[in-house]
């Protein structure tokens, strides 16, 4: 949240923030309990000043609703009001529901969960309006495999075809914590994205967001299958990060839909 939104939220008199939040009080949330009204009250804070169209400020608050109606009720616990102002902030530019704000409702969820909230990092909110869901599909799919890996051709960039793959690597194998694997179970297939032809720059993008990192120091790969000079293909094995098995504990949930 901006100072200029901070300073007029301070602004505001007392009694016109009583009035929003009581011309609002018959939404979804109120219907949550206490909890829910305390949160109504922060959103009223963020969305007076800004004047919400009333449709969207409607659909802000089902989110919410929705994020503290996921959580037991024993477990509820109020959220970090810095986190309610920023994530209300963020979907607010969500004119519908989407795999964005879905994972926006996750970390809400987590923040007011009192066996979760230790993983609602402050960052993750900033990591996902940065992720496309074509990045979200590899998170999931690196969260599924044994030891995932990707294929690169090394004269260029351009994404591998599956017939590449198997012609390749289908007899390739490696040994992985005493278990010997076969390389083409664990290949990641751009072709499943909606983007194909950027799989090499969400690799990257993940790994500059530190999600993902470069593994293979416990993978036991035999000599034939090794990398050359020569070679005309190679192969990587990457993993998620322990900050990003954090994010997608946290954001699994919707990223789960996914698959």
């Amino acid at each position: 949240m901006t100072k200029e939104l901070t300073d007029a939220i301070k602004a505001i008199p007392p009694e016109v923030i009583v009035n929003a939040y009581n011309d609002g009080a018959k939404g979804p949330l109120v219907q949550m309990g206490i909890l829910g009204e305390q949160i109504l009250k922060t959103l009223r804070f963020l969305t007076y000043p800004i004047q919400a169209a009333a449709h969207r400020q409607n659909l802000i608050d089902r989110r919410f609703a929705e994020a503290l109606a996921s959580i037991p009720e024993p477990q509820r616990i109020a959220p970090n009001e810095g986190l309610v102002l920023e994530v209300a902030d963020k979907l607010k530019y969500q004119i519908s529901d989407n795999l964005i704000s879905d994972m926006y409702v996750d970390l809400l969820s987590a923040s007011m969960n009192s066996q979760k909230a230790n993983l609602a990092h402050p960052s993750f909110i900033h990591l996902i309006s940065q992720l496309s869901s074509d990045e979200a599909f590899l998170l999931l799919r690196m969260s599924e495999g044994l030891c995932p890996s990707y294929m690169r051709r090394m004269a260029d960039w351009d994404v591998v075809s599956e017939e590449e793959r198997e012609a390749q690597y289908s007899s390739a194998q490696f040994v992985f914590n005493g278990e010997t694997l076969n390389l083409i179970d664990s290949l990641l297939k751009p072709e499943e994205m909606h983007f194909p032809q950027n799989f090499y720059m969400y690799i990257e993008h993940l790994r500059s967001l530190e999600l993902i990192e470069y593994s293979g120091e416990y993978v036991e790969v035999p000599d034939e299958w090794r990398q050359r000079k020569d070679s005309l293909y190679a192969f990587w094995f990457i993993r998620l990060s322990k900050f990003g098995r954090l994010f997608f504990e946290c954001c699994s949930k919707s990223l789960n839909k996914l698959g």
